[in-house]
């Protein structure tokens, strides 16, 4: 393929699609199990496959690739929400996808729905207790941005002083 062929194709496409079929098909198939919740293979999948699609988004985003970097973030986000038993106890796969879209939203140019985002993120991570202090900070950090977007100073400077803390 050409650079210029290379450039054009979805990225998230050609690193989670190929997968999705094999993975989620064993994700699925676990949430069948007689303890009712999701076996550790199919977790494991379903784990794989909502990485990727964030590292994928997060990539294109910094390469200014906004709409397929949307199209990764949000197939994360459906992955997440599909199955719901194989995301318990995933909180911090939530709060990682959530912060990722806030951080796209922001990008893009809609505070509220970055605001929206990164409040679910940092609600996320709350409830999880194992994300990495760093994490924590960034995505408060990132929220601050997008309270002071949406002209909510003061909040985000009481919030930034939060964040900062872990730091």
């Amino acid at each position: 393929r050409t650079q210029r062929e290379r450039r054009a194709a979805p990225l998230c496409s050609a690193r989670c699609h190929p997968w999705n079929a094999k993975l989620m098909a064993a994700a699925w198939a676990g949430q069948n199990n007689q303890s009712g919740g999701m076996d550790p293979i199919a977790r494991g999948s379903l784990r794989k496959v909502v990485l990727a699609a964030n590292a994928d988004g997060i990539s294109l985003l910094r390469r200014g690739q906004n709409v397929m970097a949307f199209e990764c973030l949000k197939y994360a986000e459906a992955v997440l929400v599909a199955n719901p038993t194989g995301s318990i106890g995933e909180q911090s796969l939530l709060a990682l996808t959530c912060s990722n879209l806030g951080c796209y939203y922001r990008k893009a140019g809609f505070p509220q729905a970055a605001l929206r985002y990164l409040q679910r993120a940092v609600q996320a991570e709350a409830g999880d207790g194992s994300t990495e202090p760093e994490s924590d900070a960034t995505t408060k950090l990132n929220l601050c941005v997008a309270l002071s977007q949406v002209g909510r100073h003061e909040e985000a400077e009481r919030l930034a002083a939060q964040g900062a803390l872990p730091l």
